[in-house]
């Protein structure tokens, strides 16, 4: 149906994508998943310093007319000031 900020979803979407997408790289992200920060820090990946919230205001998720998050749609879209970046999950 159309793209969602992430801040704008219901409660238990946001916690659905919390879930799903585990190298959202924001410091609650990096607290809860130690193995996955590692992976990204020897990849050369910045860590970036913002929180979930943050990345939820910047981040849209396609959200079918029944109101869920799409299964065909497996990534996002974040807003990183000089335009929007694609991420799977």
């Amino acid at each position: 149906m159309a793209w969602t900020r992430g801040d704008k979803l219901p409660e238990r979407l946001r916690n659905a994508v919390l879930r799903q997408y585990v190298y959202r790289m924001t410091v609650e992200s990096i607290r809860a998943n130690p193995d996955a920060a590692e992976h990204m820090r020897r990849g050369g990946y910045r860590m970036p310093i913002r929180t979930d919230a943050e990345w939820l205001g910047r981040t849209q998720f396609y959200v079918t007319r029944r109101g869920e998050l799409s299964a065909r749609h497996r990534y996002c879209r974040t807003e990183h000031g000089q335009g929007t970046q694609n991420a799977q999950f």
